[in-house]
């Protein structure tokens, strides 16, 4: 695969990781994170992958609706969020293969679940070595409900979850 925009993309990452997930005296240190932009490279540098351009999301915050990322196809190829806040709730961060979501009822095809009981500023990573194909690209942060079993009916707090998304397209 030829990304034209591989080293702009690898640069932007590693600011992301640095500025907005870096651990401090608040934060908890994951090393693992550290290791995104070399996981990245290896995956978008893959033969068979045929999209020629990168994208990493600006980190944001969750709000109180689902977040569009891209109208058009694409694959999706990590997935970082990071707790913002402690809750009696564990929360999850939903990935839809539409622009037009309807928590609880549209179907959603990854899913990374946080734990809100542990530190705030608990950061978790997926990576997919083979990246996942998306007609359309959403996320939205919904509450899990005490028994996690992703109900995904109710959104989470605002600001309760920081999130970035490396796809290409």
């Amino acid at each position: 695969m030829a990304i034209g925009n591989l080293g702009s993309v690898m640069t932007q990452l590693q600011g992301y990781i640095a500025s907005e997930f870096n651990a401090s005296a608040t934060q908890a240190h994951n090393q693992g994170l550290s290791l995104l932009p070399s996981m990245v490279r290896m995956i978008a540098s893959r033969a068979d992958l045929s999209d020629t351009n990168l994208r990493v999301t600006f980190p944001v915050l969750n709000t109180s609706a689902d977040v569009d990322v891209e109208a058009g196809a694409c694959h999706v190829i990590a997935l970082v969020a990071q707790g913002n806040t402690t809750g009696t709730e564990d929360q999850a961060v939903l990935l839809y293969e539409t622009n037009t979501v309807t928590e609880g009822t549209t179907r959603y095809l990854v899913a990374l679940n946080l734990d809100q009981s542990s530190t705030v500023f608990s950061t978790y990573m997926a990576v997919f070595p083979e990246p996942i194909p998306f007609a359309a690209l959403s996320w939205s942060a919904v509450s899990n409900g005490a028994d996690t079993d992703i109900e995904g009916t109710e959104l989470a707090d605002a600001s309760s979850i920081r999130v970035m998304i490396v796809y290409s397209e």
